[in-house]
């Protein structure tokens, strides 16, 4: 007895193509997001006081869009979600505002909460190594890791107890930053400035 096979609707195919017609009509939004990139980039690339300020601002747009996704998971939710989605969403604003009114320091604030998260990375896999010496041949490799990881730590602008504190790293990045873009160091001296100390000498 022969079975007849009924075709199988094309609904994937259908879908399918919809979803490119729909993504046909959108083509520009990946290239003004490319443009955007480029130029917050070519800013932060620069090394200097822009820079700072555009992670500063850059942070905060990442704040900002966290607190639209909060709001947004506030209002489907109920009870006790509710009100901590709507606290992380106060939270992020106020850090979006910082960001926005203060970029160079909330730069300043990241790289001391990278360094903070450096620090105990770095301890952490000093003590992975410790435990493991009598269990593993390559107990060494996070001794040196870990050994990276808080020398990176200690060059971030943040009071841990090891190099200068953070008001001293921050007016050194200052005036690193406040320094022309020709490569030069804000503590070297120019040929005319040093000619001119040895005359007043």
């Amino acid at each position: 007895m022969a079975t007849t096979t009924e075709p199988t609707p094309r609904l994937f195919g259908d879908g399918r193509q919809m979803l490119q017609r729909e993504a046909a009509r959108w083509w520009w939004v990946p290239l003004v997001g490319a443009v955007v990139w480029f130029v917050i980039a070519w800013l932060v690339l620069r090394a200097n006081y822009s820079s700072l300020a555009t992670v500063g601002v850059l942070v905060a747009v990442v704040f900002l869009i966290a607190t639209v996704n909060e709001v947004a998971l506030a209002a489907v939710v109920s009870g006790g979600w509710r009100v901590v989605h709507i606290a992380l969403a106060v939270l992020f604003v106020l850090g979006a505002l910082w960001g926005f009114i203060r970029p160079v320091n909330t730069f300043f604030a990241l790289a001391s909460v990278l360094g903070l998260l450096l620090f105990l990375q770095g301890l952490f896999a000093l003590m992975r190594g410790i435990a493991l010496k009598d269990e593993s041949s390559t107990w060494w490799l996070d001794l040196v890791g870990g050994g990276l990881l808080i020398t990176l730590a200690c060059g971030s602008p943040r009071p841990i107890g090891c190099g200068p504190s953070a008001p001293a790293r921050r007016s050194s990045w200052s005036g690193w930053a406040s320094s022309p873009s020709t490569g030069a160091s804000p503590t070297s001296s120019s040929p005319s400035s040093s000619g001119a100390s040895g005359k007043a000498s």
